[in-house]
């Protein structure tokens, strides 16, 4: 079963929408007009602080 992560493959700003549309199965554009077009800022930051990254490397 997967988790929740932040994508590190195809993220644009911080990888949330990416990481939800890969847990989904969805297309990335998808969850994004959500967020964004839904006024769904806040949540798209408290998910960007809070969600671990896919890679643990990546930041390395």
């Amino acid at each position: 079963m997967s988790s929740l992560t932040r994508s590190s493959q195809d993220a644009v700003i911080a990888g949330v929408c990416s990481g939800i549309a890969h847990y989904f199965s969805i297309p990335n554009y998808v969850v994004r007009l959500i967020f964004f077009c839904g006024g769904l800022e806040w949540l798209y930051l408290i998910l960007a602080l809070t969600l671990p990254w896919d890679n643990e490397n990546f930041l390395n």
